[in-house]
């Protein structure tokens, strides 16, 4: 009787197990996979997931949930530690008592601003010890219920269905852009998909009289969440989705991720879509936006400070340099068969692009990794797209973006062909170094372009001291000031100055902003000057029409650093000259980047020819370098050996002016861009 007992217990175990085993490899490849690398309690709640949906009517949760188990192992997060949860509270705590008791301070924008430079001045701090950055690491596969897993299904089912037909998107774009409970590698909180879309299930009736881009600015300009790259950038931080809510304050990627998820809380098809690095600049700096499909179409959206503006975004876009951009997928694991799928190339959907065909003249080994690069300062190329076919010793790229510099390299970032052009008409030039040019001189007035496409504030700032007026009385009687000086055509990143037709000798002056406009005025230095045409001392400055302190904007426009300004609305700033002193005429300097050419300073010309090679280094005896039998078609780096950090590559056009890419020839892309830079 016992030996029968045990022989039913064996075969009851071995029928169990076998059991056991037939289900698992009922489960897709990738889901099997997540299964067999799980812990046991975890294993066991993925299993519940998939038990809960095997039903028929639930063939496509199923489906869906096969899709986030066979995905779990690549995703996780880094913890930040308690401390940077109690600096967020401190912050936010001290936001509200702002706002409760400081009606007399009136709680704007600029209040916010110092709340969270307070925020950035303790998280400086904290960085410096080093138990800061003991940040734990916490996996998907190791965290995920089986309730948040059946919960996040059945809601993002829930939620498509309610926005109207027209909002509701393919069932693989559902799982790529509203199925998942996460956007990248976001810190996780289990209830905040719930919370978004009870918190703005306003949108579900709104949605069917306004248009979408009406309701994304009426969230966006509710949340009121500033970016801050060059604060934050160095920090590191991955706050929660509630820290983004409580600071207001992020990186583009947190915001990213905070829209992302707000939107597929409510059904939407939102993502992201990435770029590693801009074109034709110094220093790589990669960004990231979200973006709502609908309708067969889809929506950008830029993360940024100020309101969405959305009737420019197309030409936006097409104006800045993104050689590639890449649609971020979550679903990278095909749970059928394991299949790898990669994030999307979308750069044709921003931009005018190219396929490029560079064949391997410097005979680099065709085993070689090859690379599409841009120019980076640093290691002379950044890669950008690596996704190459191989033909003929000929290497080809795919929608390459137009109106930028590229080179096309092997693994260890070594060009196999001269560096080249793509223009905005899709020609390449290649930057060869060969053409020597002896009868046109050639002339070099910066390091850097002269505009930031597509923002025309560079010029704008420069171009808002025009119609300015300087003006003179013996009295500070607001009627009793006589016109001296009006500037006219002024567009110079330059100290300038300007002489009266005779000597002038009032007790006061004051510098105007043109009456019939409101904007602000902003200038980097300021002076009055003598006869020998040097700047008049013991001048006592009073200004109107600014918030900071007198002091300090005295100290900005008088400190003789070209990077320091001041910043004046409906600008008025009055001087008073000792002594009855004869005044000739005055200098200004608008606010500007500092990247020409200044007197005095060092400066050394490299051409590229596989490698840098010096041309010529000098100190500047004027503001325009002059060079002679160079190669056109040569690229070339200025390097300003005295100080600044900006500086990028650049050729010449056929008069031996800098040819800056794809801004000299902006014109080309058609698209009303800001090109009457005129900077002397």
């Amino acid at each position: 009787m016992k030996k029968l007992f045990i022989i039913l217990i064996l075969t009851g175990l071995i029928y169990v197990t076998y059991l056991n085993k037939e289900i698992f490899y009922k489960y897709p490849e990738a889901v099997r996979y997540t299964l067999k690398n799980s812990n046991e309690l975890q294993r066991a709640e993925f299993e519940k997931v998939l038990k809960y949906f095997n039903k028929e009517e639930d063939n496509l949760k199923l489906k869906c949930a096969q899709v986030l188990i066979s995905n779990i192992p690549l995703y996780s997060y880094k913890k930040e530690p308690e401390t940077f949860n109690q600096v967020v509270d401190s912050i936010h705590a001290l936001k509200n008592k702002l706002i409760i008791y400081s009606d007399s301070l009136k709680y704007n924008k600029r209040m916010l601003k110092k709340v969270q430079d307070l925020f950035v001045d303790k998280m400086n701090f904290l960085c410096k010890t080093n138990d800061f950055f003991d940040k734990e690491e916490v996996r998907d596969i190791d965290t995920l219920s089986s309730s948040f897993l059946i919960e996040n299904i059945n809601l993002a089912f829930e939620a498509h269905y309610k926005l109207p037909k027209k909002y509701r998107t393919n069932f693989n774009d559902f799982c790529n852009y509203v199925l998942p409970y996460r956007n990248d590698r976001e810190p996780l909180e289990f209830q905040k998909r719930r919370e978004l879309y009870e918190k703005y299930s306003w949108v579900y009736d709104s949605i069917k009289i306004k248009p979408l881009e009406d309701i994304v600015i009426q969230i966006y300009d509710d949340l009121k969440i500033n970016i801050d790259f060059k604060k934050l950038s160095n920090l590191n931080l991955s706050p929660t989705p509630s820290q983004i809510e409580k600071l207001q304050y992020g990186l583009c990627r947190d915001v990213t991720n905070y829209f992302v998820l707000l939107f597929r809380s409510l059904g939407f098809a939102a993502g992201t879509d990435y770029i590693t690095t801009y074109g034709n600049r110094h220093s790589p700096i990669g960004h990231n936006w979200f973006f709502i499909m609908y309708d067969d179409t889809f929506l950008p959206i830029q993360a940024r400070s100020k309101s969405l503006i959305f009737s420019d975004i197309e030409k936006i876009f097409k104006l800045t340099n993104m050689p590639k951009v890449y649609r971020n997928v979550f679903n990278k694991i095909n749970f059928k068969n394991s299949s790898i799928n990669i994030d999307t190339d979308v750069t044709n959907m921003y931009r005018p692009t190219s396929t490029v065909q560079i064949e391997n003249i410097f005979q680099t080994s065709n085993k070689e990794d090859f690379k599409l690069c841009v120019f980076n300062k640093k290691s002379n190329w950044f890669e950008v797209d690596k996704n190459f076919k191989l033909n003929n010793n000929k290497v080809t790229f795919n929608n390459v973006g137009r109106g930028i510099a590229y080179a096309v390299t092997n693994s260890f970032l070594e060009p196999i062909n001269y560096p080249f052009y793509l223009d905005y008409k899709g020609n390449l030039m290649f930057l060869k170094n060969k053409n020597l040019k002896e009868d046109i001189p050639f002339n070099i007035t910066r390091k850097y372009p002269p505009i930031d496409l597509p923002n025309k504030w560079k010029i704008d700032r420069i171009k808002a001291l025009n119609n300015c007026k300087l003006q003179g009385s013996n009295y500070l009687d607001e009627n009793s000031f006589k016109d001296i000086y009006t500037i006219k055509n002024f567009c110079s990143t330059q100290k300038s100055q300007f002489l009266f037709k005779k000597e002038e000798k009032y007790r006061y002056y004051r510098l105007i902003a043109e009456e019939v406009t409101s904007y602000t005025s902003y200038i980097a230095e300021f002076a009055l000057i003598n006869t020998d045409l040097e700047p008049i001392k013991n001048v006592k400055i009073d200004f109107y029409g600014t918030k900071e302190s007198k002091l300090k904007q005295k100290s900005k426009i008088t400190d003789n650093d070209p990077l320091t300004f001041g910043r004046f609305l409906n600008m008025k700033i009055t001087f008073e000259v000792e002594n009855n002193q004869n005044v000739s005429g005055f200098e200004i300097q608008a606010r500007n980047d500092d990247n020409h050419i200044n007197i005095g300073e060092e400066y050394e010309l490299k051409v590229f020819d596989k490698a840098w090679k010096r041309v010529r280094k000098e100190k500047a005896k004027d503001t325009v370098l002059n060079y002679k039998s160079l190669a056109k078609d040569g690229l070339y780096i200025l390097h300003n050996l005295t100080k600044g950090k900006e500086e990028t590559v650049f050729t010449f056009d056929e008069n031996g002016n800098q040819f800056w890419f794809g801004v000299s020839d902006v014109n080309d892309l058609g698209v009303g861009a800001p090109m009457s830079m005129g900077f002397k």
